[in-house]
Formats: structure tokens, sequence, C-alpha cells
């Protein structure tokens, strides 16, 4: 007995399948209220008002409603009866009103016709009021929502319809404001018979915005195609029954995509080499999928490094160490790829190849390549020969085994454990790093709370903090301060770093948005009194001078000592680099009396002196006499001005002056010079230091460099300063200033006036004198009254005359 076939047709439970394609659409508010704006559309509307509370709404139309029972039980009482062709411009199987019902109790009220759903309470149909008393034109429908949106849900509500209907025909006005204007009035980028398109760039990071005849269907990530736009279709969109996914079989949508990523290309050709994340992104995913060649890409930065780097497969190419991936934010990938040891792709990067480890990752370009080469022409086929070649030669390490032998330790290092100079460049950080708190609060108006600076040791960073209460500097990145002015930026900067992180940056190197978006803003401030990096960085050149002066550290060579405190030497020797008793018995008394130190290193001397106070090198050298049984006599100033004034002479007082320091230097010459021979010293160095008793307004520290540099029993070279300035202020006002120890040709060549002779008298009086003298020559040169008004006041008071010191 044979079989037998039917044709049957497909049932359906009714109440199952209505209940269905309500919850089935349940989504947001907005997206519901946008289906009761298309079917308005499709009723024939030219405009909708929109009333919107917490708990509330109503949609009003001027359209043609629901005219009989006929109509309302045909096309409001069925779900899923086909829209005949030209009778809706949306519309195509009459659900959409579902997605209001699972939201609301809602009435529809059109004419003399009221239909309420309460799907919560009936949800197998609708209740029909039919009241000529309280007819309506077009339709109102109003409801009651289940939930009562938060302010936060509204606020994202109101802002996804003006979204949704920006691009419709129809004049939209919710809460009293009208939300979208006439299409016409759009300037486009691109229009033909089909679609629209509206480059937003102001509109950055957002992606595409798609509009099925002027109604928002769905976003597209700007990662896609690397774009930010609107494309607006002149034709109906086939959409799903959500209506937010279009189907990939509509030709419009076809044409869409084309013009899209042919935008993409268009715009990474002409970005001169530099892309955004979106474009990179887009671009990648294009060339995966073979839309566009890798060998047209080949100086676009497509490649990401552990670090962010980005760079191209040029460079890429050309790089001579191998590859490897790191696990994402690993501590150790930064100072790996900083070092060069390899190129560090984390796995995140590689995942956006589509890829899971290195060797997946080489295998794909190759296939990227040798796909080319079949297709393109022979210079092509030529050049993607070279590149395969080129890729097959890159070597991948595994990340483990470049790890060996770094430690992510992140140590802070007691104070014990700190040198002198370190605790120096600490102690001026912690300052600048005041300031720098200081300064960020003023800037992003704020209460920036200070952080305190430890000094740690790490292999991986220069700086990490817990985000609150310290900043550790690794001890290594101290050298920064000894760089030049280059490196005190650089340590202004990586303080600016870490007081961006407002959480911990311990075992993670990881950085959000919003780490970026604040470090620009706080280097980019164009304001001056709120510029930070470079008043940090001056101010923490200053606090690491004067800290290293304070420990009679020396100080670096691109910066001078403090201008009223330090001088620093440095002597290269020679042969053996010895020095002689002599000297070492003059730096161990400069060194007893905290007016100098110093340091020997092999065949480098490095001294630092004090130059703000006296440096009593005559005293040094009679005190080592006096050990030895001889008595060096002291130059008496007031009896040599006594014996000028006894004895009437033809020659001046200065003049005079400088004949009884010849005969003294002559006779204590001789003294000195026997016992420098006595006792195997360099007779030359001995004599030097009684030129430093004539010289009163140089400095003595300077003195002691000539003793060393004539002493023939130390092997000196030469010696080059390294920072030194020795001012001693007498007299200052707003406009000028005169140093009691700086040589009176320096006080000529500024302020143009004559002085007397480079050497001041031994007496108060006379130096007093002197002084005063020297400034009436400067009071000629001012043409402020007031000014010399304030001066001679100075002049005559006496604090100024006490101020000259003995």
């Amino acid at each position: 007995m044979s079989g037998t076939v039917e044709s049957l047709k497909w049932s359906v439970d009714s109440d199952g399948i209505i209940g269905h394609l309500i919850e089935s659409q349940n989504g947001t508010l907005s997206a519901a209220v946008k289906e009761l704006i298309m079917n308005l559309v499709d009723k024939g509307s030219t405009k909708c008002e929109i009333t919107l509370r917490d708990d509330y709404f109503s949609v009003v139309d001027n359209g043609i409603g629901f005219v009989d029972r006929e109509d309302v039980e045909n096309h409001f009482g069925c779900f899923g009866k086909r829209h005949e062709e030209g009778d809706a411009v949306y519309g195509r199987f009459r659900i959409g009103r579902g997605q209001i019902m699972s939201l609301a109790k809602v009435t529809w009220h059109s004419h003399e016709f009221k239909m309420t759903a309460d799907y919560k309470k009936n949800s197998g149909g609708y209740e029909l009021e039919v009241n000529q008393n309280e007819y309506v034109d077009g339709c109102t429908v109003y409801g009651q929502l289940y939930n009562v949106l938060t302010s936060w849900d509204f606020k994202n509500t109101v802002d996804e319809i003006k979204t949704f209907t920006k691009y419709m025909d129809v004049e939209v006005v919710l809460n009293g404001s009208i939300l979208n204007s006439s299409i016409t009035d759009v300037k486009w980028d691109y229009e033909d018979d089909d679609v629209m398109i509206k480059w937003e760039p102001k509109r950055q990071g957002c992606g595409v915005f798609v509009y099925s005849k002027g109604v928002f269907v769905k976003e597209i990530s700007s990662y896609i195609y690397g774009l930010d736009s609107d494309v607006v279709t002149k034709k109906t969109l086939v959409l799903n029954m959500a209506r937010n996914e279009i189907a990939e079989s509509d030709p419009t949508w076809g044409k869409i995509t084309t013009l899209l990523k042919a935008e993409a290309v268009r715009r990474a050709k002409h970005s001169k080499r530099k892309i955004s994340e979106a474009q990179r992104l887009s671009l990648i995913n294009q060339i995966i999928c073979g839309d566009y060649p890798l060998s047209e890409a080949m100086d676009l930065k497509l490649f990401k490094d552990s670090r962010g780097v980005t760079f191209s497969f040029s460079a890429f190419k050309d790089r001579l160490f191998p590859i490897t991936m790191s696990p994402n934010n690993h501590p150790l990938a930064d100072h790996i790829a900083s070092s060069k040891s390899a190129t560090v792709f984390d796995v995140r990067e590689l995942s956006r190849w589509g890829v899971t480890c290195c060797e997946e990752f080489l295998n794909l370009l190759a296939d990227l390549f040798m796909s080319e080469m079949a297709l393109c022409d022979k210079q092509t086929r030529r050049d993607s020969g070279y590149y395969l070649r080129r890729i097959r030669e890159i070597r991948v390490v595994a990340y483990e085994k470049l790890c060996k032998g770094i430690s992510s330790d992140l140590k802070i290092l007691k104070t014990k454990e700190l040198s002198d100079r370190d605790k120096a460049a600490r102690n001026a950080i912690q300052c600048a790093a005041n300031i720098m708190s200081k300064r960020i609060s003023n800037i992003l108006n704020i209460n920036v709370h200070k952080r305190k600076i430890l000094i740690g040791e790490s292999q991986i960073a220069h700086g990490w903090t817990d985000g609150e209460t310290y900043i550790a500097i690794s001890r290594d990145a101290l050298s920064f301060l000894d760089a030049g002015r280059y490196g005190m930026n650089q340590m202004a900067l990586l303080l600016l770093h870490e007081y961006c992180h407002d959480e911990s940056d311990v075992g993670s190197h990881e950085h959000a948005e919003y780490f970026f978006s604040k470090y620009h803003d706080l280097t980019m401030t164009m304001d001056k009194s709120a510029e930070l990096i470079g008043h940090v960085a001056s101010s923490l050149e200053g606090d690491y001078r004067t800290q290293l002066s304070k420990s009679l550290l020396s100080v670096p060579k691109f910066c001078d000592a403090d201008p009223y405190a330090m001088s620093s030497d440095v002597f290269i020797l020679n042969g053996k680099g010895r020095l002689s008793p002599f000297v070492k018995k003059l730096l161990e008394c400069g060194r007893e009396a905290n007016l100098l130190d110093y340091n020997k290193k092999g065949k480098r001397l490095t001294l630092v002196s004090k130059t703000s106070k006296h440096f009593p090198l005559v005293e040094f050298l009679s005190n080592m006499m006096a050990e030895d049984g001889i008595d060096l006599p002291f130059f008496d100033y007031d009896s040599a001005s006594a014996r000028i004034v006894n004895n009437a002479s033809s020659l001046d007082h200065h003049e005079h002056m400088d004949l009884i320091r010849e005969e003294y230097k002559a006779s204590v010459g001789i003294l000195i010079e026997g016992w420098a021979y006595e006792h195997g010293h360099c007779p030359k160095a001995a004599c030097e230091v009684i030129n430093s008793l004539f010289s009163r307004y140089s400095c003595g520290a300077q003195h002691l460099k000539q003793v060393i540099l004539n002493d023939s029993k130390t092997d000196v070279a030469y010696s080059e300063s390294v920072g030194e300035h020795y001012k001693t202020p007498v007299f200052e006002t707003d406009k000028i200033k005169v140093d009691y120890y700086m040589p009176t040709n320096i006080i000529g060549e500024r302020w143009n006036c004559t002085v007397s002779r480079d050497e001041l008298a031994s007496s108060k009086a006379e130096r007093v004198q002197f002084v005063v003298n020297s400034l009436k020559n400067v009071i000629g040169v001012l043409k402020d009254n007031d000014e010399k008004r304030k001066v001679l006041e100075l002049i005559t008071s006496a604090s100024f005359v006490d101020s000259i010191v003995d």
C-alpha cells in the first residue's frame, strides 16, 4: 500500500503569538514612542505633539485616525495583518503598537472610539468604548507607565526621542519644544536617488546613525567604518520586527555599506599617515575581510604595541628584534617594549586582528600578501613577495622568556638607605609636588591633596602612586635632575603623570580615557597664570640647587650655584692624581669650618665652597705655620691708614696704601717661602694665600682655587667651573642693585658711572664713603625723582651704614 502526501497550512496559537509579539518587542519607552510616531505618519499626520512625564505620556496627531469600527477591529485589534502596497510609509505587519503595551496601560482615542489596553491585567485583549460625546480629530494616544521613570531614564528618553525623530517629515514637538527641522534645510555632503549622507566631524566617536526614511534605525560603532555620519535613506529599509536591524539583502543597505567603506579608505589615504583609533580599527576590519589591500596601507599606523604606540607595516618589517604577546596591562610589557628587546603585542591588540597568538598574526599577514600576489599587477606582486619574505624572517619569542631576570617589584626605600644627594633631590621634588597639587587644584577647580614624595627602586617604572597619599620616584629617575633643564621638565611631567592617576597604578600600567583627558587639559592650558610644567620645572631647579647648597654638594653643570651661597669647581688631575699635604690641609681646614666640601675620585677633584661667608685662608695658613713654631704677622689696615695720614706724600691715599701692602707681602713672603721650603710645600702656592688678603670683594673660595692651581706639588692639569656666582647684596631698590663685593669696573659698566679703584681701604669710614660715592654716581643716571629720593634716604640711614660689614 503506497503512502499519501498532503499540503497543509501552518497554524498558530493566537493567544500565545500575540503575547509573544507584545513581550518580544519589550524595549525602551523612546523606541515605543518612535513606533507611535511612525504609525501616525502612516495615517497621514503632518504634526505630532508629545507630552512626557515620569509616569505618564501622550502623543497627539492630526492624521485620519480610525475612521469606523471596522477600521478599529481590522487594523487595531488584529496583529500581523500585512499592509497593502502603498497604504503605509513604514508599517508592514501592524505589530509595532505592541511595544508600548508592554510598558504602560494605554488608550488610543480617535474620533468617537477609545481602545484601552492594560496588558498586565488583560493580556488577551482590549476594551473598546464608543462615545459620540467625546469626539476628537486625528488620534491621541496616552497612558500611565507601569514603572515610574528615574531622572536619569527620563533624560535619556528625551534625548533618544530627539535622535529618533531628527530627520522625520512631520513636525515633532516634545513638551512644547520642536525637535526637528525640515529635511530640505540640511546641507548634505552626499546625495543620490536612494540616500543622503551628512558627515558629522563635530560628533566624534559616535559612529554612523542610520535613518530609514527619516526614522532612526540603528547606530553603527565608529570602529566599524572609522566614521561619524548621519545616513538617511529616501526609501524605506527592510527591517526586522523590532525595527532595529537591517536586512543584509536590502539593496539600499548594500549601497550604503559600499559608500561608507569607500569614504573610510578615502579619508585614510588623505590622513597623511595620522589616523584615529576608530579609523585604524575600521581599516583592520576591511583588510582582514579583503575589502582593502594591505599593500596600499603600508605607511598607515595600523599596528599598536603594548604601550599604545602605533606604527606602520613599513616600520614593522624593518625591525630587527622579534615579536611576542603579553597579557593585557602586564607590568613588564612596557619595559620590554621600551628596551627594544621585542615588539610586544598584547592579547587585546591581536584579537582585533582576529588572531590569538603571534604565530597566527604572522600567518594572517602572509596570507593577505599571498592573496594580493594572485590578484594584482606585476609590480604589486613583486612588492608583496618582498613583504612576504620579510614577514617570514620575523621571529616569535615566548613572553615568559623575555620576563626572566626582570623584577616587577616596586620597593620603597627607607630614609637611612638614601644618600645625601638622594635626600636633596627628594626634598626638592617634594616642594615641586606641593606646587603642582596647588596649581592642579586651581586649574581643575577641585581640591587635589598633596602627596608625599618617596624614593624607591624599580626596574620597570620611573614612578608610581597609590592615587591618594604618596608618589614614589625611582632612584634611577633622580638622574633627571642632574641632566639639564630638560631633565627638570621630564621630572615635572613624571609628577603630573602620577597626579593624573586617581587610583593606584601599582601592578598595572593601564590608562583609561579620563586619564588622557585630564593629562591633556593640564598640559595644554594657555593661561599664563595657570601654566603648570614650566613653572614646576623652574621651581624644581631652584629648590634642587638650594638643597644641594645646604648639604655642600656639587651643583650640576647646567645651573649656577645658589647666587648668594655656592661655588663649584672641578679639578682634573694628571700624573698620579696626587694632592699635596699643603692643599689637603687647607681643604680639611675649610671642611672643619663648614665652608667647603670636596670629593676626590681618581683624577677628578670636586670642590664646593660657600661664597657668602668670609673665607679665612690667611688664618688657615697662620695656624699651619704656628704648629711649626712660626708666627705669621697680620696686616693692620688701621695702622697703615694712620701711617699714611702722619706721613705727608705726593701720592694719593690709595697709591700710598698699595706701597704699604707690597712691603708687607715682600716681608711675609720671605717668611712663608722659608717655611714652605723647610716643610716640603710649594712656596708659590703658599704665597698665593697672601694675595687673598687684599681682594676683599672677590670670593675667598676663588683664591683657594688659585692656590690649588699654583701648587707644584699637586698633579693638577686644569679646572673647570661647574657653576659659580658670588655676589653679596648691600644695597637694593626696585630698580637698581649694587653689590659690595662686586668689582667696581662691573659697577661702572652696569651704571655708566666712574668709580675709584677696585680695592677698598680697610677702615669702615672709608668703605662707607666709597659706597656712598659710587651710589651718587648711580643716582646721576636715574631719571625717576622718586627713585632718587629713595636712594638718598637709604644712603643716610643708620641701617645702611651698619650693613657694610667690617
